[in-house]
């Protein structure tokens, strides 16, 4: 581990929500979140995960140009950086269009409609995570409201005339991370203090990014699409034979009459 970084006195000392920025931040290491790397940069703890082929949430991702960075805006400045109480200033036009497909052939569908926008997107099956009543989610991200709103009356068009999904689906338009809405209140009352753009741009220099995932992204595409299909047999959802080529992943053992005499123990009548 290497020498904690210096921060300048006007950021250690800025507070949110009584506690100032340093102390947040060694709070953070003191309970194992962050580290402090060899070259003296903060770095978000090793985090072992999960396997590819055991995600309670298998996603789709498709990144814009520009993707933002966003594990160093949630996990590091606002969960270590501001104690989960202040909403990044980075965050501040992060807006996103949700839409609720009904099974994997939806879902599918819709990552085909967001193939051609020009923005990052995912698509990803929520069932097994206890946090959301969410079973199949699609998310596009946007750069203002205004875009979003655009985005939303695009999407919604061709949603409407897409035979596997159609007018029934639910939209919304949120802004930014659902953690910031549970920590910080209703989106549209945020406040960002002009003196956070200085302080996150000396903070993202102090910061060192997760490396790269380790299989290509081929790869990674593959296993969630195997485990959506796992998961949607899982909840019953029959449009996984779409994608694995209509192959069905349940069987029917032989089951035994408990009450027949005749029965010779191999399913047979005697």
């Amino acid at each position: 581990m290497g020498t904690k970084p210096v921060i300048s006195p006007q950021t250690a000392s800025f507070r949110v929500a009584g506690r100032t920025i340093q102390e947040n931040l060694d709070r953070a290491m003191a309970e194992g979140r962050i580290v402090v790397d060899e070259d003296g940069r903060y770095r978000l703890a090793p985090n072992p995960g999960t396997s590819l082929l055991t995600s309670d949430t298998p996603t789709l991702i498709k990144y814009g140009p520009s993707p933002p960075p966003c594990q160093f805006l949630n996990d590091f400045l606002f969960k270590a950086a501001y104690g989960g109480a202040q909403v990044p200033h980075g965050c501040r036009s992060c807006y996103k269009i949700l839409v609720w497909p009904a099974d994997l052939r939806g879902l599918m569908a819709l990552k085909r409609i967001f193939e051609p926008l020009p923005c990052s997107t995912k698509v990803r099956n929520e069932a097994l995570d206890a946090r959301t009543p969410n079973t199949y989610l699609g998310v596009v991200y946007a750069d203002g409201l205004e875009m979003a709103r655009q985005l939303h009356r695009d999407l919604r068009t061709a949603i409407d005339t897409e035979p596997t999904l159609g007018t029934a689906i639910r939209m919304e338009i949120r802004r930014g991370c659902t953690n910031y809405e549970q920590s910080c209140g209703p989106s549209d009352r945020y406040s960002f203090d002009p003196a956070l753009e200085a302080i996150e741009q000396e903070l993202a220099a102090l910061y060192r990014a997760p490396p790269p995932p380790l299989h290509p992204k081929a790869k990674r595409d593959a296993a969630a699409l195997l485990r959506l299909i796992q998961i949607a047999f899982q909840i019953g959802d029959e449009t996984y034979k779409d994608f694995n080529g209509g192959k069905g992943l349940r069987f029917d053992p032989v089951a035994y009459d408990v009450d027949s005499p005749e029965d010779d123990g191999a399913g047979r009548k005697a």
